[in-house]
């Protein structure tokens, strides 16, 4: 979709067009998310920040990880590491 101009109220609210909330799915009383940064403002309704973080994950963890048990393995480590009083994140900085 292209860029579209809209106009800041009076009292900060902004409209936006029908033919946007309709092409995204918005509807009246819908909860968006306003990610603001030094390039401006993103705005995403709750499934679209969803669906960008797991674009961002399967992107970045390879398909054969299975981060459960990248989770579970390391959750196993730290309890065996609680007898001799160090924990993944300490033996991780030792190691550099």
């Amino acid at each position: 979709m292209a860029t579209v101009e809209v106009k800041l109220e009076a009292n900060g609210r902004v409209l936006l067009p029908a033919d946007v909330r309709r092409k995204l799915g918005i509807q009246p009383g819908d909860t968006l998310l306003l990610d603001v940064n030094d390039g401006g403002i993103l705005l995403w309704t709750r499934e679209m920040a969803a669906r960008g973080l797991k674009d961002l994950v399967s992107r970045s963890v390879p398909a054969e990880t299975s981060l459960v048990d990248e989770l579970s393995r390391m959750r196993r480590a730290d309890e065996a590491a609680l007898d001799s009083g160090t924990t993944t994140v300490q033996r991780r900085r030792k190691r550099g």
